[in-house]
């Protein structure tokens, strides 16, 4: 019994493939990010003191870190079967970041509810790693429907 060969892989759709734009975009959005962390992340109102730099933080060391992950796989997307394997993992790493990040930002900046606020630092690294999650998804091996045989 003979079987024939696997038809071959239709070829990606246009958002998967070779986004070029979409790579510079990932390297900017994880530098705003990265960039964001060594300022401080929170402000008291009261003293008006500054508490510690952003990657001090536990959302501010995962973002820091896994921003340099990002970049670091970006730069390992050599051939095809790289990028096949790379990108779902960086974007596995970019929307877990962003959701850690978001739910900091939704529960606020601890116990001193009324008298601390996020700094503009936090919303920058906040929309960061938003983008990067963005970019990262759209950057996703796209396939068109196989149709088997009728």
């Amino acid at each position: 019994m003979r079987f024939a060969p696997d038809p071959p892989l239709p070829p990606p759709l246009a958002g998967g493939a070779d986004g070029r734009w979409l790579r510079k975009a990932l390297y900017a959005a994880c530098a705003v990010a990265v960039l964001s962390t060594p300022w401080p992340w929170l402000r008291m109102e009261l003293s008006r003191v500054l508490c510690d730099p952003g990657f001090r933080t536990r959302t501010g060391s995962l973002c820091l870190l896994s921003c340099a992950l990002l970049a670091m796989l970006t730069m390992l997307e050599t051939s095809r079967s790289s990028r096949e394997t790379v990108r779902p993992a960086a974007a596995f790493v970019a929307a877990v970041t962003a959701l850690m990040v978001a739910v900091d930002a939704w529960n606020g900046p601890g116990l001193a509810h009324g008298a601390a606020h996020w700094t503009q630092w936090f919303w920058f690294a906040f929309a960061g790693i938003a983008a990067a999650a963005i970019v990262s998804l759209l950057r996703l091996p796209r396939r068109a429907p196989a149709h088997g045989p009728d």
